[in-house]
């Protein structure tokens, strides 16, 4: 699996250089859209070395050997401000020390592999582009902010004041510095994230 030789990878580049969070079994990862792709295999990773981890995703496509390690939040549609704030309070209510938070949505992600005719811009619906927006860009905002406003400060509590240390890290891609005529709403948000 190519996840697991670049976490190894990391993991020894880290341990040389000192740099970066090295996980413990005490962290709780917190990952959006961990169901599938990179996600589900940093999911696997992350339970494989014995790190909690909070999946928020539309689907559950646990591997059982994740085991109780993995807790799986249900989340309608990540385009839908409202379903994500919902699925962030079931996070909250699980009463749980966070400490990083990894969002790996990719909305319209497969647009960018196409094989058909791209459609022009002007043929491509507002409707998708704002739904893609909502999901990669304006809702992980959203999350991030409640993690930061209201997960971090449980979290603190929930130790008392021992974990100092809190992560973000946003999946994004290298697309956005060449933009593929099949992807624009795709690569459009993800270039915003990248800003963010």
């Amino acid at each position: 699996m190519i996840s697991q030789k670049l976490y190894k990878f990391a993991n020894l580049i880290y341990g040389i250089v000192g740099s970066g969070k090295k996980l413990e079994s005490t962290d709780t990862v917190l990952i959006l859209g961990g169901s599938n792709g990179l996600g589900k295999d940093i999911c696997t990773q992350l339970c494989q070395n014995e790190i909690k981890v909070i999946n928020v995703d539309t689907q559950d496509t646990s591997i059982p050997l994740m085991g109780k390690c993995y807790t799986f939040i249900p989340c309608k549609s990540f385009a839908e401000t409202h379903s994500v704030q919902e699925a962030m309070q079931a996070v909250k209510s699980l009463v749980q020390p966070i400490t990083i938070l990894i969002n790996n949505v990719q909305r319209d992600f497969k647009s960018v592999y196409q094989m058909e005719e791209p459609l022009s811009p002007l043929d491509e619906s507002i409707d998708q582009f704002k739904e893609c927006v909502a999901a990669n860009l304006t809702n992980v905002m959203i999350a991030t902010k409640f993690f930061l406003e209201q997960l971090v400060p449980q979290s603190v509590r929930l130790t008392g004041n021992k974990c100092r240390d809190y992560f973000l890290v946003n999946l994004s891609s290298i697309l956005t510095l060449n933009v593929p005529e099949q992807a624009s709403h795709y690569v459009s948000s993800k270039a915003a994230l990248n800003q963010f």
